[in-house]
């Protein structure tokens, strides 16, 4: 499906969440606080994948004791809930040695302007706290983000798809999301997710959103669990459920709600295959 600019633009501004730096990643000094809550370092998250649960979306399973696995749904509010995007808060960044930003481009200046990708970034990061009269000094946050997201970083061409978004320009902001995302950012691959979504790609939604979970990301646990309701079928619904816990544990807003009412729609041994799946995914 080929989207015109302009729907384009419509789709990306309710998709793209304003995401901070991963909890895991120390970039010369500033440490950054990620909001979301719960999300386990992507080492360890990217551990779990050599189980069978990161192999995609199969449908098959063992025929389950007691009849049915789940009985129908339709009282639930969850699809009121699909597709919808779950915005991060942004990260507050702490600049060590330094007790705030005001001290941060004299300490970054010389490596950003010397070609050091990360430094740009965190210049950048710390001139958009700052505000245009550090910019009159320092070089623009922009121009300091552009650099670093040519370069590679993907927190920075997470940034600057925003950045470009908020310009109207949808397709570089897209393509600025998709660098990200393919490079393992949860967060720019929850937000391909959610796009996909708006855009009716149901498909390729779950393709991001399980990229994302199977790196602990809360909300994109969440909403391809929510995705997997939709599908339909006891399989499906058993699979959702394995990931509602795993995004209630990682804090995504209404997961244990929704976690709940899958729960209550599903026997026991149901309920126990999914808590096993979930084990084995943390």
């Amino acid at each position: 499906m080929v989207l015109s600019d302009h729907r384009q633009t419509g789709l990306l501004s309710q998709a793209i969440a304003w995401s901070g730096l991963p909890t895991n990643r120390r970039w010369a000094g500033i440490r950054a606080e990620e909001h979301v809550g719960g999300r386990k370092t992507r080492t360890n998250a990217r551990k779990r994948c050599g189980t069978s649960f990161c192999t995609g979306f199969s449908q098959s399973s063992d025929a389950l004791n007691a009849g049915p696995a789940y009985r129908p749904i339709r009282s639930l509010v969850l699809a009121g809930f699909l597709g919808l995007a779950i915005a991060a808060v942004p990260a507050k960044a702490q600049i060590a040695p330094f007790d705030n930003y005001s001290k941060a481009p004299v300490y970054y200046f010389d490596k950003a302007n010397a070609g050091n990708a990360e430094a740009q970034f965190l210049l950048g990061l710390a001139l958009e706290e700052l505000g245009p009269a550090s910019e009159a000094r320092w070089g623009t946050a922009e121009s300091w983000i552009a650099k670093a997201a040519a370069a590679g970083i993907p927190e920075a061409q997470l940034r600057y798809s925003q950045i470009k978004l908020a310009a109207g320009d949808a397709a570089s902001a897209k393509r600025l999301l998709t660098d990200a995302a393919e490079s393992g950012l949860p967060e720019a691959q929850f937000n391909l997710g959610a796009l996909a979504d708006q855009a009716g790609d149901a498909k390729g939604a779950r393709r991001w959103y399980w990229q994302a979970a199977r790196q602990s990301y809360g909300p994109a646990q969440f909403n391809l669990a929510l995705s997997l309701i939709n599908l339909g079928g006891e399989a499906a619904l058993t699979d959702a459920l394995s990931w509602l816990i795993l995004a209630a544990e990682n804090a995504a807003p209404n997961a244990d709600a929704a976690r709940d009412q899958v729960k209550a729609a599903l026997n026991t041994d149901a309920i126990k295959t999914a808590e096993k799946r979930a084990d084995a995914r943390r």
